[in-house]
């Protein structure tokens, strides 16, 4: 994406990067290193090598045998501090990543490269972690008042803290494989959970229920949602593709049982003249979303984690919008980290309560707390 940025003035400069680029045959990819290598840059600084095995130190290479200069930072960090530890006045090296202090001494120089390779691990930290481990890296986001509480007095917690804090919570879920939510703050918050943002990577959006007592698909959900205008709980709306509203109404086996246009007396029901062709040519042209934010998958992947065999007929209702179902035989924190472990998940974005929030405590699931401290 630099690279076509740039478009074509990357010529004869440098390529700064915090990790690595995945390349070779047990990766089976060489886009990166190609890019880099069209881009006409004669020198790259790497702040750290890939921690993947068979992976580590292949673009490197191939990008030395492309005739481009490469560094390391952290292998010279090391160098560095080793030849400072022997000889304090040995020759003076340059700082790459200073601007105009090409002959800094070894001491100030060893410390900035130490400062930037470890801007670079905190980059990765995720990454970092799970081929330490093979666990995902977990944060937990908390608010609270300064009293204490983590929600108001009406069990809400969307609107402890203001709109600075949401956007860090939206950037840190733009960098989670998922975001996982509890039960109980499907029912009471209705959150979306996305990213706000157009295009790019939306993190997969996981419920954790062992009973599924979770709204219906057109129950009214008037949860206060994340903090912004697009989270405004739903009641039985739907939009014409031309624009226009209406209202909808269900009956008691989850069938759509009538449909009137706002501001005209115009609809179909049960009683209505005709109502089986009206309500055939009507569905062609109405878009009927979810009332629970979390079940509209047009917007991201939703997955609700529960217990074998928990309310069969509603997991096959949530099916059929696109939801996936995970059952496990016990639902634990410390499971639902292994499973998504397996999934591939490098990070998990824990926005839960206290009640989700207290079991994967004691499971020790969490690695970082991100937590917002409000004055109300």
């Amino acid at each position: 994406l630099a690279v076509e940025v740039a478009a074509g003035a990357a010529a004869g400069g440098a390529a700064y990067l915090n990790l690595e680029p995945v390349h070779g045959p047990t990766a089976g990819e060489d886009a990166p290193v190609a890019a880099l290598v069209a881009s006409g840059v004669r020198r790259v600084v790497v702040g750290i090598l890939h921690p993947v095995a068979g992976t580590r130190g292949q673009a490197v290479a191939a990008l030395r045998a492309a005739g481009i200069s490469v560094r390391v930072l952290s292998d010279a960090g090391v160098r560095l501090r080793t030849e400072t530890a022997t000889s304090p006045e040995a020759e003076t090296i340059d700082a790459p990543h200073v601007p105009h202090a090409p002959h800094a001494p070894h001491t100030a120089a060893a410390e900035l490269i130490a400062a930037a390779v470890a801007a670079c691990r905190k980059c990765n930290r995720a990454l970092l972690y799970r081929c330490a481990t093979g666990h995902p890296f977990s944060v937990y986001k908390y608010a609270m008042t300064l009293d204490g509480k983590i929600a108001t007095t009406s069990g809400h917690a969307a609107w402890v803290t203001g709109p600075s804090a949401r956007s860090a919570v939206w950037a840190e879920r733009a960098r989670s494989d998922a975001v996982i939510v509890g039960g109980r703050t499907v029912r009471r918050d209705n959150p979306n959970l996305t990213t706000r943002k157009d295009g790019g990577h939306h993190p997969a959006r996981i419920v954790l229920s062992r009973s599924m007592d979770l709204p219906g698909v057109y129950d009214e959900n008037h949860g206060l949602g994340t903090g912004d205008e697009d989270d405004a709980g739903g009641g039985g709306g739907f939009t014409y593709n031309d624009g226009s509203s209406g209202r909808l109404s269900f009956d008691s086996g989850f069938q759509l049982s009538a449909i009137q246009s706002t501001g005209s007396g115009d609809g179909w029901g049960p009683s209505a003249a005709g109502a089986g062709a009206w309500k055939q040519e009507e569905a062609e042209h109405v878009y009927i979303p979810p009332l629970t934010h979390l079940w509209d998958t047009s917007v991201a992947p939703t997955i609700v984690m529960t217990q074998t065999g928990a309310r069969p007929a509603f997991q096959q209702q949530l099916r059929n919008l696109g939801v996936e179902i995970v059952e496990f035989d016990e639902l634990t924190p410390a499971a639902v980290a292994q499973y998504c472990a397996s999934r591939g998940y490098l990070q998990l974005f824990w926005e839960c309560g206290g009640g989700l929030a207290a079991p994967a405590l004691l499971d020790g699931v969490f690695h970082h707390v991100m937590a917002f401290v409000a004055p109300k």
